[in-house]
């Protein structure tokens, strides 16, 4: 069990959590709430994508890796860095034409390029991607939240959707960008304390930074999940979107790929340090053992207060993702909306995602399939992404580049053959189905 200075400094993060919700809820326009008013600056930017990308659950999933790979789970970050560099030669065009066009979410790109149907399917492979890294944040930070602060999982997994859902239903975009910059700083500030302290109890011995561990297979998909994942995130193309310049949304790309570089080494360290002192554990108890068993009392509530930061800032983003996945991707498809009702649906949609995501936590609590699975879906889009950029796309060819790419993914899935290696059969699935397409609907005419 925490002591009560720890309860009380959790207590606190969430008090602070809560006012950035309901003073950024107050004299907010329609378009702050949806888009933030596409003024935001790059460390904005920067601290919320990278606050996405360092979730609770994903943190569980990754030292779960380092437990089992040792550093060689790094080349994940390494990916992630990569993707985030690889957007840099698309941001501009993807900027300027958000901005004409007024895009919200991904989908919106991929509906204005190919129509309306690569529009919904790119919306529910956009749907299922978030649902399972919401799925992953429950389960992983549900589980270590609970061993911490000696709750039930049950209540650690409502009590984390119950606050986010509370100030971003309030505040919206706006609320999630800015709740985001605060969680980041609360993350890096505290993993580096942490990893400061685990590294003088237990020096690492150099033997344990070697990055080729895992093999080539695992670690060349570690990169590409952890490349394309960054390069697609339907979080960081919205806040290129919401950039105040096309400049502004440059140094945010250059920024967040350092920032979380320092913050995926700093989590290494935790994660090698918990595989040195308890060599026998499951690979999914390495973080709550890492920090419950090695952290004295005094900075338990540290590691309680960067775990909620981190949970939350994956789930906020993510919930305002499904949320507008559901009124601007699909309902707009059928129905006009003006921006009072698309705010209404969405405020629904995130409310009714978040009772079904909690409800799916509870029932299933594989948290390494989880992550697998999500990383895997993201990649059916990749092909059809860039190649847009490069080549005059078929729009027929698109739709059946996503689709087989989603129908792949559930079947290795339903096969029982999930692994790292395994889960980027999603990638040449829908590129190669992308080209037979390219083929077999030459004759149609090709997107803009």
């Amino acid at each position: 069990m925490v002591s009560g200075i720890n309860i009380l400094l959790v207590a606190l993060y969430f008090i602070i959590v809560l006012i950035i919700g309901i003073v950024y809820s107050k004299k907010e326009s329609k378009e702050d709430w949806l888009i933030a008013e596409r003024k935001l600056g790059a460390w904005n930017i920067s601290a919320s994508v990278a606050a996405g990308f360092m979730g609770g659950g994903l943190l569980v999933a990754y030292v779960s890796y380092i437990y089992e790979f040792g550093m060689a789970a790094f080349w994940v970050f390494i990916g992630i860095a990569i993707g985030l560099l690889l957007l840099l030669a698309y941001y501009k065009k993807v900027k300027e034409l958000s901005d004409k066009e007024e895009f919200y979410t991904i989908s919106d790109y991929f509906k204005f390029k190919y129509g309306k149907s690569v529009g919904i399917i790119s919306a529910i492979t956009i749907l299922l991607y978030s649902l399972f890294l919401i799925l992953i944040e429950l389960i992983g930070g549900g589980r270590i939240l609970s061993g911490l602060l000696g709750i039930s999982y049950s209540w650690a997994v409502i009590l984390s959707a119950g606050v986010v859902l509370f100030y971003l239903g309030l505040g919206g975009f706006k609320s999630v960008v800015t709740t985001d910059f605060f969680q980041y700083l609360v993350m890096i500030l505290f993993a580096g304390v942490i990893a400061f302290f685990l590294i003088s109890g237990s020096p690492v011995p150099a033997k344990e930074f070697n990055l080729s561990g895992a093999g080539f297979g695992n670690a060349f998909a570690f990169v590409l999940l952890g490349a394309f994942t960054s390069f697609m995130a339907p979080d960081l193309w919205q806040r290129i979107y919401a950039a105040r310049t096309a400049k502004v949304a440059r140094n945010s790309l250059y920024l967040t790929s350092v920032i979380l570089l320092v913050f995926g080494f700093l989590i290494t360290l935790i994660g090698i340090v918990a595989k040195i002192n308890y060599p026998n554990i499951l690979p999914g108890e390495a973080l709550l053992y890492g920090l419950s068993h090695l952290l004295p009392s005094g900075l338990l509530g540290l590691g309680l207060v960067m775990l909620f930061a981190a949970i939350m800032s994956s789930l906020d983003s993510y919930l305002f993702i499904l949320g507008m996945n559901v009124s601007e991707d699909i309902t707009k498809n059928y129905k006009e909306l003006k921006k009072e009702s698309l705010i209404k649906l969405t405020r629904w949609a995130i409310i009714g995602f978040t009772i079904i995501s909690v409800i799916i936590a509870l029932l299933i609590q594989n948290i390494i399939i989880v992550a697998l699975a999500f990383g895997s879906i993201s990649l059916a889009l990749i092909p059809s992404l860039i190649g847009g950029f490069h080549f005059n796309l078929k729009r027929k060819a698109v739709f059946l580049s996503i689709l087989t790419g989603i129908i792949s993914v559930f079947i290795i899935l339903l096969s029982g053959y999930l692994t790292p290696e395994s889960s980027v059969i999603s990638l040449p699935v829908s590129l190669i189905f992308l080209i037979i397409g390219q083929f077999i609907f030459r004759k149609e005419k090709s997107a803009t």
